[in-house]
């Protein structure tokens, strides 16, 4: 059968890199490297847009990090959609970190204070913290129709009922993969055994991920994991792949847990994210919104 265009809808830093790691084991097997998962499920922000051309025109899984009116602006509908949503205590932490990760070579060469590397980067991700928290989102998020966090996932929560769809949660996927990885199969009308979904969830581990990412930089293997322009960033110990961490704290001092309600709130009680002492919580999820519309794939 003929896979039909299947958008993966996701706001930057949500764990969609990790899903589409899966997604390669489920369709086409192991990726050697990391560039085979972005020739094979890629995404409409790869510099090289042959990659996602022929998947738009010609079928597969193809990441956007639009919200869905800009998405929709640009691109045709496809089949249905899969939702990739994290707590954004979590996306915020993980976003800084890569700004500061693909940031850091640049201000280094033109640092005439020749602060060192650590103090650098650190400024870097508080850069980007407070500007969120001020204004909900950076601008790079506005120039490429991202929105706010909440905007995007709000934007795309409202087609459920216009498209066949399904929800996945960061944490869910972290907590229980095998039972994620089997409702996005059911989703896609893709036939897959426990084993198989079992080797998938084993084979695309944080730790798996990370060893290639480590090999990748070693050889200098260009991909997501390798990027020329971040040496200095690389020497530092920055990585694409970190911990995959559920429940951070760092954002919960005070007044920066407050704005973060006063930012998403709304769409945080949407979806059982809390704020608690012990970092951020992903509580029950509505079961409404746990349940999907499978596909239809072309004959």
């Amino acid at each position: 059968m003929t896979t039909p265009l299947i958008w993966l809808a996701a706001f930057p830093k949500s764990g969609s890199t990790w899903l589409r790691f899966l997604l390669h084991h489920l369709l086409h097997g192991p990726p050697e490297r990391s560039r085979d998962v972005d020739a094979r499920v890629p995404s409409i922000h790869d510099e090289d847009v042959s990659l996602w051309q022929r998947a738009v025109i010609g079928g597969g899984v193809v990441l956007t990090h639009r919200e869905r009116a800009s998405h929709a602006e640009r691109y045709r509908a496809g089949a249905g959609f899969i939702q990739m949503v994290r707590h954004p205590a979590d996306v915020v932490l993980s976003d800084a970190h890569f700004f500061a990760l693909t940031q850091l070579d640049r201000k280094i060469e033109t640092d005439a204070d020749h602060r060192p590397v650590g103090q650098v980067m650190n400024e870097l991700a508080l850069m980007y913290v407070q500007t969120v928290l001020r204004v909900g989102k950076v601008p790079k998020q506005d120039r490429l129709g991202m929105g706010t966090w909440s905007e995007n996932v709000e934007s795309w929560l409202a087609c459920r009922n216009q498209q066949p769809s399904v929800l996945v949660r960061f944490e869910d996927l972290r907590a229980n993969p095998v039972a994620e990885l089997e409702r996005v199969c059911r989703f896609l009308r893709l036939q897959r055994s426990p084993e198989q979904l079992a080797a998938a969830a084993a084979g695309a581990d944080v730790v798996e991920m990370k060893a290639m990412q480590e090999r990748e930089i070693r050889e200098q293997i260009p991909g997501r994991f390798y990027n020329p322009r971040h040496a200095t960033a690389y020497r530092a110990g920055l990585r694409f792949v970190r911990k995959g961490a559920v429940g951070q704290r760092d954002l919960l001092q005070g007044v920066v847990g407050e704005r973060l309600h006063q930012l998403f709130g709304g769409t945080m009680v949407r979806l059982g994210y809390t704020l608690g002492a012990s970092g951020s919580v992903a509580g029950a999820l509505d079961p409404e919104l746990r349940a999907f519309r499978v596909i239809q794939r072309e004959p």
